[in-house]
């Protein structure tokens, strides 16, 4: 007993030396992490590996020690059962006060850390972001609206979340950053690239990532928010420089009928046939639909054309597309009848007349009528 009491503080220095070098400053990721991308995303690792491999080397030391006991202390022929000690202060000590401070260490880094990522830094660069079943779109300081999360390279970036309709989860894995999107409520998170990982990304560029201005990361919803959840991603660009962010950014005060798709439709309706939430909008206009009419519980065929798309914006529910299965009316609760403008809704008629070939970018501003 003795022996494992001098022992214990080597024991413990090592887990110590190992939860400090594990994770740190390795930008390129490891096996339980992906590449540190954000300027607090060392910190977070740093507190993890912390915590991981203290519980490694006691779980270890615990389940050794549990069992050498048995073995060592077993029933066996001609030895007697001794009378249990009830008391040694010093092994008490042993057990009782590395772990409390190890717990103080733990609160200290994870509640400094916390107060860090919470507090957003006065530059930084605000962008709003609205969460709905099943997409994002992001608004920018100059009003320009994309489904596309853009990042500059050489600022810190807050963004200002809200939910349109349940609980979402904003998650950035790289960046470290997690926040839940809460109906009603706005929620904030922030972050700011890394320098050295910028600089060690831009020496291992795939190949089209060299012919593009930006590098491509992935935004996930991290929390269950209905039947199309794990399919509620958006592209990121992280821009190699700030003159190509502020180009990309300018850019998107211009509105397009499949801008307005990407904002409005793509996480229900695709263009390409497939059946999602919602139909699919290829070939959709002037084609010969099924549809069901909960008003007389009906079933009947009718044309796709711009009074019929106009009211299925803005009357959702009147009619029920029965093309491919029994759709479910989604949409009466995006209410898009007031948050579209009559432009809009014309511009998105545009869209339906020729769905794929504005998504293949067939098309540079709306037909004039």
């Amino acid at each position: 007993m003795n022996r494992l009491l001098r022992a214990t503080p080597i024991y413990l220095i090592g887990a110590l030396v190992a939860a400090a070098a594990s994770g740190c400053g390795n930008t390129g990721g490891t096996f339980q992490m992906p590449e540190q991308s954000s300027v607090a995303a060392p910190f977070v690792d740093w507190v993890y590996y912390y915590i991981f491999w203290l519980c490694v080397f006691y779980f270890i030391h615990i389940m050794g020690m549990m069992g050498w006991f048995m073995w060592k202390y077993r029933r066996r022929p001609g030895h007697e059962t001794q009378p249990s000690p009830h008391h040694n202060l010093p092994l008490e000590i042993a057990w009782t006060l590395p772990p409390v401070v190890l717990v103080i260490t733990m609160f200290y880094y994870g509640f400094t850390g916390y107060v860090d990522v919470s507090t957003p830094p006065a530059d930084a660069y605000k962008i709003e972001v609205r969460a709905k079943k099943w997409d994002w779109a992001f608004t920018y300081p100059n009003g320009g609206t994309d489904t596309i999360l853009h990042v500059p390279p050489d600022q810190p970036v807050q963004v200002l979340m809200g939910s349109s309709d349940v609980l979402h989860s904003f998650f950035l894995p790289r960046m470290r950053v997690k926040k839940d999107v809460v109906p009603g409520r706005t929620s904030t998170a922030w972050w700011q690239i890394s320098k050295t990982w910028l600089d060690q990304r831009m020496k291992n560029l795939s190949e089209a990532e060299k012919q593009a201005d930006y590098i491509v990361d992935t935004l996930y919803c991290a929390e269950y928010c209905g039947t199309s959840h794990s399919a509620m991603r958006a592209p990121v660009r992280i821009y190699k420089t700030r003159a190509a962010f502020e180009a990309a950014v300018k850019k998107l005060n211009v509105v397009t009928p499949d801008k307005l798709y990407q904002l409005n439709c793509a996480s229900c309706h695709s263009v390409d046939g497939t059946v999602m939430v919602g139909p699919s909008f290829k070939g959709i206009w002037e084609s010969k639909r099924q549809v069901f009419d909960p008003a007389n519980g009906e079933t009947k065929t009718i044309t796709a054309d711009e009074a019929y798309l106009r009211e299925s914006i803005l009357q959702a529910g009147k009619l029920l597309s029965r093309e491919g299965k029994e759709f479910d009316n989604q949409m009466a609760a995006q209410g898009f009848e007031n948050k579209l403008k009559p432009a809009d809704v014309d511009m998105l008629i545009e869209f339906l007349k020729d769905p794929e070939g504005w998504v293949a970018g067939k098309y540079a501003e709306p037909e004039k009528k």
